[in-house]
C-alpha cells in the first residue's frame, strides 16, 4: 500500500495545489514532537523513507502494520489522496488541450452523476448537457455514452419524450463506437502479448498482423472516431513491422503526425512521441543516425520525464550520438538518464542494466582513444565487479548479453589480461552457436569470428590485420544492411581502435 500511496502522492504533488490539498507536506519543523503524525506519514511516503507498511508502522508507532492506530492513519490519508485527484491542475499550456478537456469532462461526469443520485435533476442536466458538447468535440466516446445515458434518464423522469429518444439514439451510436474502439484495442493488445510472450513463427506473426489490420480497417470504416483512427495507424504500422517494411513504417508514422497536426485539439505530446518513436527506430535500423538522433530528441521532449518511453528515447538518443561520434552529446544523455530523480528507484531492472552497460561503453570508448571526456563515476568504476557481472542467459536478451560479453573481452585485452580474454572469447563462441543463429544476426556473428582470431594469432595486431582483412571487409559490407539491433560503438570502430592500441603497446615494448 505504501508504494501505491507514493505513486498517487507523486501525481498530486506534481499536478495539484499541495498547500491547499495537503498542507502537512510543508511541515518541515525540525522538532519532531511538534509535527503531526499525518505530516510525518506524508513526508515519509514522499521521501521513500519506507518500502512497505511494516517499516512505516514500526517507525511511527513502534509496532507492526496490524496496529489499529496505524491502519486508521493510513486509511484516512489514503482517502485524502484519492480525493485530491479530483483537484488536480490539469491545464494548458503544461498539458495538451485534449488531456485538459478529458480531465475536466471526467470530473464533470462524476459531478453530474452524483447530483442525479441526490435528486438535483436540474443541476445534473445542466452540467451533463454542457459537458456533452465538450466531450463530442474531443470525441471522448466513453464519456459521451455515459452522459447520453444520464440525460436520457433525466428526460424520462421529467417526462420529456423527445429528449429521451434524442439521447437514446445518441447513446446507441456511441455504444457501437465504443464497442469498435474496445475491439480494436483488444486485437492490438492480444497481438502484442502473443508475439512477446508466446513462441510464434515469423510466418504466423505476419499472417496474424494482417488479420488484425484488416479487422481494424473494417471497424474504422464503420466508426471513424479519433481513437479508431489512431488504432488504424497502429494496425498498419504493426503489419509493416511484421514484414520489415521500414519505408511503410515511416510513411504511416508521418501520416499519423500529419493527422495530429491537422487536428491540434485532438493531439497529445505522447501520441506525437509514439509515432515519432517508430520512425526513430526505423532510422536506427537503416543506420540513418542523423535522423534517428533528431527523432530521439523530439521523443525525449514529448514523453513524460522518467517514464518507460522516456528512458527508451534517451537510450536511443545516446546510441545515435555514439554512432555519430558525438560523444559529448552521448554523455549528456547518459547524465540525463542516470541523474533523474526516478533513477535510483526505477521499477524495471532492465533500464538500470542498460545504462550500466552504456556507462561501461562510454569508459571503453575513452580507453580506445575515441574521446577524452571526464565520465561520471570514472574513478569509482570497478572493472573487476563489472567483469564478474555475468548476465543471465535469456532468449529475450540474447543480443544485449553479447554486447556485455564483448565489452568484457575488450576491457581484459586493454589491461593486458590475454588469458582471461581468451576464455571469454571461447565462451562467446559457444554462446554464438546456441543463441545467435537468426539470419538477422549475421553482423554480430561475423564480429565474433573476428574476435575468435585475436587469441588465434596471439593478439599480434599485424598478423591479425593481414589474416582477417577479408573477414573485416565482410563485416564492413553488413554496415550497409538494415539491422534489428544496434551496438553501442560500431563493431568496425571497436575492432580498428583495439588493433591500434595493441600496435602502440607493441611499439612501446620494442623501444
Amino acid at each position: 500500500m505504501i508504494n501505491i500511496m507514493r505513486e498517487i502522492l507523486r501525481v498530486v504533488t506534481s499536478k495539484g495545489d499541495t498547500m491547499r490539498l495537503l498542507p502537512e507536506l510543508n511541515d518541515n519543523s525540525e522538532d519532531v514532537t511538534n509535527v503531526s503524525l499525518t505530516a510525518l506519514f506524508l513526508n515519509g511516503i514522499r521521501s521513500g523513507r519506507w518500502s512497505d507498511d511494516e517499516q512505516a508502522a514500526l517507525d511511527l508507532y513502534g509496532t507492526d502494520s496490524s496496529d489499529q492506530r496505524f491502519r486508521t492513519l493510513k486509511s484516512r490519508i489514503y482517502e485524502r489522496l484519492v480525493h485530491s485527484i479530483l483537484f488536480l491542475q490539469v491545464k494548458q499550456p503544461e498539458h495538451s488541450e485534449y488531456l485538459a478537456s478529458y480531465y475536466k469532462c471526467t470530473r464533470n461526469l462524476l459531478c453530474a452523476q452524483s447530483l442525479r443520485r441526490f435528486a438535483a435533476m436540474g443541476a445534473a442536466q445542466h452540467i451533463a448537457h454542457r459537458t456533452l458538447l465538450v466531450a463530442q468535440k474531443y470525441q471522448f466516446t466513453e464519456i459521451c455514452l455515459s452522459l447520453c445515458k444520464l440525460l436520457g434518464e433525466i428526460a424520462t423522469l421529467s417526462g420529456k419524450r423527445r429528449d429521451f429518444y434524442k439521447y437514446s439514439g445518441m447513446a446507441s451510436k456511441h455504444l457501437q463506437e465504443l464497442v469498435a474502439e474496445y475491439t480494436a484495442e483488444e486485437l492490438l493488445d492480444k497481438w502484442h502479448l502473443e508475439t512477446k510472450y508466446a513462441a510464434i513463427s515469423l510466418s504466423k506473426i505476419m499472417a496474424d498482423s494482417e488479420i488484425v489490420f484488416q479487422r481494424i480497417n473494417e471497424l474504422y470504416e464503420k466508426h471513424p472516431t479519433h481513437l479508431m483512427r489512431l488504432n488504424w495507424f497502429r494496425a498498419r504500422k504493426l503489419y509493416a513491422e511484421s514484414i520489415d517494411d521500414y519505408a511503410l513504417i515511416i510513411q504511416v508514422s508521418e501520416e499519423a503526425v500529419e493527422y495530429l497536426d491537422a487536428n491540434p485539439h485532438l493531439a497529445q505530446r505522447a501520441r506525437y512521441g509514439e509515432f515519432l518513436f517508430s520512425k526513430m527506430m526505423c532510422c536506427l535500423s537503416t543506420r540513418q543516425y542523423d535522423e534517428a538522433f533528431v527523432m530521439a530528441e523530439k521523443c525525449v521532449s514529448y514523453f513524460t520525464s522518467g517514464g518507460r518511453n522516456w528512458y527508451s528515447s534517451v537510450e536511443m538518443a545516446f546510441i545515435s550520438a555514439m554512432h555519430l561520434e558525438e560523444y559529448e552529446k552521448a554523455l549528456n544523455y547518459y547524465n540525463l538518464a542516470t541523474q533523474h530523480e526516478n533513477w535510483e528507484n526505477h521499477p524495471e531492472p532492465t533500464v538500470r542494466e542498460h545504462w550500466i552497460t552504456a556507462h561501461a561503453y562510454l569508459l571503453l570508448a575513452g580507453r580506445l582513444g575515441l574521446h577524452n571526456l571526464e565520465i561520471p563515476n570514472q574513478q569509482s568504476f570497478r572493472l573487476s565487479t563489472y567483469l564478474n557481472s555475468i548476465p543471465e542467459e535469456q532468449k529475450s536478451k540474447k543480443y544485449f548479453n553479447v554486447l556485455i560479453h564483448v565489452s568484457h573481452v575488450f576491457f581484459l585485452i586493454l589491461q593486458g589480461d590475454f588469458d582471461a580474454a581468451e576464455k571469454r572469447v571461447e565462451y562467446l563462441k559457444v554462446y554464438s552457436s546456441r543463441w545467435l543463429r537468426d539470419p538477422d544476426l549475421l553482423r554480430v556473428r561475423i564480429f565474433l569470428r573476428l574476435l575468435n582470431n585475436l587469441p588465434r594469432f596471439s593478439f599480434d595486431p599485424r598478423r591479425i590485420r593481414t589474416a582477417c582483412r577479408p573477414l573485416f571487409e565482410e563485416l564492413r559490407k553488413t554496415s550497409e544492411e538494415s539491422i534489428s539491433a544496434s551496438e553501442y560503438i560500431p563493431f568496425e570502430v571497436m575492432y580498428e581502435r583495439l588493433l591500434d592500441v595493441l600496435e602502440r603497446q607493441s611499439a612501446d615494448l620494442e623501444v
